[in-house]
């Protein structure tokens, strides 16, 4: 079925209802959305209606959304689309050492996992959402004029003349007519082998189909597709690129694979190469391959003898090189944590790195301040993010920390960055179009999270917490620590006792009257893993994974006592509160607003789905900032239940 795309007024629900009705609907709904704020400050946020077995009272619609992670890219002439997310992003490559992001799709409903190019139009594999079309002749616009849907899951497309291919996973191969590309049509399909990636020769179609192996298939008449061809192979089989007789085939965790495919009807293997890293996507360039080799960067493979291919040269990536597209002597990396990157590949042995496009990708954490977002990832990225239009968040500054970034506070013109086993990071964030690293101390673990008390820093830093002075942020000293049995993950500060999240051995307790000589009081075994910790008044509330939320007496720091739990929203990560509310990031089943007006009695108040793991959020006057592990920076604000049916019926509730 083909979805033309539509103008939403975001009313459709109700379009056939007379104009005055929907001027007082839109009146009466702008009353009631802006009541959302008024809720997370009262007293009693679910009112009378408040009981144990209360379903959520208000829910959380997507507001603003950006970054994610990159896995696809294509390139035509001076402009290159990258996949970030959700979204595929416009870069202008003119100049390769400054590439510059200058336009942006609409959000797609999946990931986007592989792009293709054919004259003034750009076709995304979008998962789930299949095949989303483009029209790039303005690139800064990239108008979606059309989508196809079709079994499966679209993880690769290549276009050849006027057919696209499509590797739909369980769906097989599907051969779409695209003599008009803003009006595909289905033409058939080879439904067998789940397909993950193809290359074509005119009809000749060859795919990647994982566990099963190498295919060739003959699609002279698409509507009767057939096997010519089949080759076992150890590995994941998944891209495939070609010359005129050799197939070459990511094999996943085997590397490159050199098929002999001179005989249509009998490809032969010839040859593997391993050491060319766990390849998803590749391609032919002369005597040589180039592939994105996951963890091991950007691998330049010698097939010229294809019995014995030979690893040649290798770019560095700070992420997992997943996309990739070749143009002359430029490669250019789609890393699935770290944006775009561009290496001159014109010397083999040792490919140049030109540039990168900044992108805010797959995000561990967020903290906000006075109309920014900062946000850390897996690549060590810090950014800046400016939210000041929520629907319409804009990347700003970024920079690198040298570890993988796991958590982040901020304080007046300073961010304090947990970031793995390279310590205590701080960036100077007071030219927010400039971060720049300007202290750091090397904790003796793994730095997992933070928190900031006066002009302290307290680090999570695996088997203990460490007391960091940040009096001097350019000079942070360590004054004190206290070994904790456990995986110390976050910690919480009130007054002069820290609360600490440590996995399976619970909440620990510790004096910190005298930082330099932090102890611990006492423990408490939660029934979960203890992950985070947030702290108001006579209560701690622990993200305890399994076991959910845990609500804890701390008003006698020395017999801490849990007096609530909630545990039917998914496994807890982080919490942070506002108001008489909790916000809970579950893991995979998005973020848990809870009513906490009774600590004893947590309630389920409202719901924010999300399309993966939350790993980190903040909460700013109702909002929610929520970091997620794929998706980049969701930004959800509060709609009661009045407007539910509304806005489902327009896809507004995510």
């Amino acid at each position: 079925m083909i979805k033309q795309p539509q103008a939403d007024n975001g009313f459709g629900y109700f379009s056939s209802i007379a104009l005055p009705l929907t001027t007082i609907l839109l009146v009466l709904m702008a009353i009631a959305i802006a009541t959302v704020d008024v809720f997370a400050d009262a007293p009693d946020p679910a009112g009378l209606m408040r009981t144990a077995a209360s379903p959520p009272q208000m829910w959380i619609r997507q507001e603003g959304q950006i970054g994610g992670s990159s896995y696809a890219v294509a390139v035509n002439g001076t402009m290159a689309y990258v996949g970030n997310g959700h979204r595929v992003l416009a870069v202008d490559i003119s100049n390769p050492t400054q590439p510059e992001v200058v336009g942006e799709s609409i959000v797609l409903a999946d990931f986007v996992e592989d792009l293709a190019i054919t004259g003034n139009y750009l076709l995304a594999a979008a998962g789930q959402a299949d095949i989303e079309v483009f029209d790039v002749t303005t690139p800064a616009v990239m108008a979606s004029v059309a989508s196809l849907d079709m079994p499966g899951t679209a993880y690769g497309v290549t276009v050849d003349g006027s057919r696209a291919y499509v590797a739909a996973a369980s769906g097989g191969l599907r051969v779409i007519d695209i003599t008009n590309p803003a009006a595909p049509a289905e033409l058939g399909a080879y439904v067998g082998p789940q397909v993950y990636g193809v290359a074509s020769s005119g009809p000749r179609v060859y795919v990647g189909a994982g566990a099963d192996g190498f295919y060739a298939l003959d699609a002279t008449d698409p509507a009767n597709i057939t096997e010519a061809g089949h080759l076992d192979t150890a590995g994941s089989a998944w891209g495939v690129a070609l010359n005129e007789t050799y197939a070459y085939l990511g094999d996943g965790g085997r590397g490159v694979r050199v098929i002999d495919i001179t005989t249509f009807s009998a490809p032969m293997g010839l040859s593997e190469l391993p050491e060319a890293g766990y390849v998803r996507r590749l391609e032919a360039k002369g005597d040589y391959v180039v592939a994105s080799g996951g963890w091991s960067g950007l691998n330049i493979v010698d097939v010229s003898d294809p019995s014995t291919p030979k690893l040649t040269g290798t770019g560095a990536v700070p992420g997992y090189a997943y996309g990739l597209a070749v143009v002359n002597d430029l490669a250019f990396v789609a890393d699935s944590y770290a944006g775009l990157r561009i290496y001159d590949i014109s010397v083999p042995a040792t490919p140049a790195f030109q540039g990168v496009a900044a992108t805010a990708g797959p995000l561990t954490d967020v903290a906000v301040r006075d109309g920014f977002a900062y946000t850390t990832n897996y690549a060590g990225d810090f950014n800046v993010i400016d939210i000041t239009d929520p629907e319409a968040p804009e990347l700003v500054g970024i920079t690198r920390t040298p570890g993988r970034a796991w958590a982040l506070a901020v304080k007046q013109n300073h961010a304090y960055v947990a970031n793995e086993g390279k310590g205590l990071r701080v960036i100077d964030i007071s030219n927010p179009a400039a971060p720049m690293e300007v202290g750091s101390y090397d904790t003796d673990g793994s730095a997992d999270g933070l928190t900031l008390s006066d002009d302290i820093a307290y680090v999570a830093d695996g088997s203990g917490l460490r007391v960091i002075d940040i009096t001097d942020p350019t000079m942070p000293q360590k004054i004190g620590e206290v070994a904790i049995p456990g995986d110390v993950q976050n910690v919480a500060v009130q007054g002069s006792v820290a609360y600490v999240a440590a996995q399976a051995t619970g909440l620990v307790v510790v004096d910190i009257t005298d930082p330099k000589l932090p102890s611990v009081i006492t423990t408490l075994n939660t029934a979960g893993m203890a992950t985070d910790v947030a702290v108001a008044g006579d209560y701690a509330y622990v993200a305890d994974w399994d076991e959910g939320l845990i609500v804890v007496d701390i008003s006698t720091s020395a017999s801490p006592m849990a007096v609530g739990q909630l545990k039917s929203f998914g496994q807890a990560r982080k919490v942070r509160l506002e108001g008489q509310l909790a916000y809970v990031a579950a893991d995979t089943s998005g973020v848990a607003v809870i009513d906490i007006s009774i600590p004893q009695s947590p309630v389920e108040f409202g719901h924010l789905n999300t399309v993966s793991r939350v790993l980190g959020l903040d909460v700013s006057d109702g909002r929610v900032f929520v970091a997620e592990e794929r998706a980049g920076l969701t930004i959800g604000v509060g709609v009661p239940p009045l407007w539910l049916p509304l806005l489902m019926n327009n896809q507004g509730v995510q």
